[in-house]
């Protein structure tokens, strides 16, 4: 009888663990290097679609973006930035061009084109953090240039980009404070949007680490996009199109994972304990 009861309490031992085991599946994929097309949007069923595609795991490997944290190294930090006069103070730079010790994040419009949008805008509904983020061009001849709608460098809540035709764009990222950022980002055109993607960055070591919600930040859709300056392709690597439209199914969540567990785990404490009472009637 002690017997039994002894390998009960083992077997709710290891049910607790895998009950709360796969917590740890749900955390996000965090990626450190490596080539991301960060606004990914394409056109799928008559309207547009945004996520994030990256080439760090594999080969354009599709992600809904709240399941992605966007990492920029404590070394990514620049004292030169603060000699850009639109910045004028140092901060966490990812460049235009490749580093490959850094992530080199950027958007890829051009999967809108077989839906027949000609243009798409990227607006930033929500920009949150605990610092100011800059986006910019580098010219030719070391000169800086804007890719955000109406020449702004810093990009805030309300911000877009205006892309006309669909392009694949690098650009300069510089975060001025450590700690992490949400952006809150959409796309438009044409009369349609697309889903809220809500991205998140982890800046340097250590600052606040407080990520924004996305909730209720849909931008009201516009008939067509904005006739302003479009953002240009400075890319030297040409992005091919996402080969599937659906992001990939990874099986059960780890939700349903813990109710069968769960489950399991009832259906055998159950025939134990049957058995513990069976065992008690008949020592009597």
């Amino acid at each position: 009888m002690k017997r039994f009861v002894y390998k009960l309490s083992a077997l709710g031992l290891v049910l607790g663990i895998s009950i709360s085991a796969p917590a740890a599946w749900a955390q996000s994929l965090v990626l450190e290097t490596g080539h991301i097309d960060a606004f990914n949007v394409t056109a799928e069923d008559g309207g547009l679609k945004l996520t994030l595609k990256e080439d760090a795991t594999g080969q354009h490997v599709l992600h809904d973006p709240q399941d992605v944290i966007l990492k920029v190294k404590q070394e990514a930090m620049n004292e030169d930035v603060a000699n850009v006069a639109e910045i004028g103070k140092p901060g966490y730079l990812l460049p235009m061009a490749q580093d490959a010790g850094l992530i080199w994040p950027g958007w890829d419009t051009q999967g809108v084109r077989e839906g027949g949008f000609s243009a798409i805008d990227i607006n930033f509904n929500k920009v949150s953090g605990p610092g100011e983020v800059y986006m910019f061009k580098t010219g030719s001849f070391g000169g800086t240039e804007s890719l955000l709608a109406g020449g702004n460098y810093e990009l805030t809540s309300g911000s877009s980009i205006h892309q006309d035709p669909p392009s694949h764009v690098h650009t300069n990222w510089v975060f001025t404070e450590p700690g992490t950022y949400t952006m809150c980002v959409q796309a438009t055109g044409n009369g349609s949007s697309s889903n809220v993607g809500k991205y998140v960055w982890q800046v340097g070591d250590g600052g606040p680490n407080n990520v924004a919600d996305c909730d209720g930040t849909a931008a009201p859709v516009a008939a067509s996009p904005s006739k302003v300056k479009s953002a240009s392709a400075t890319s030297t690597k040409k992005a091919a199109p996402a080969a599937k439209k659906q992001l990939p199914d990874t099986g059960p969540n780890f939700m349903t994972l813990s109710f069968i567990v769960l489950g399991l785990g009832l259906m055998v404490f159950g025939a134990g304990m049957v058995r513990l009472v069976r065992a008690g009637q008949a020592g009597k």
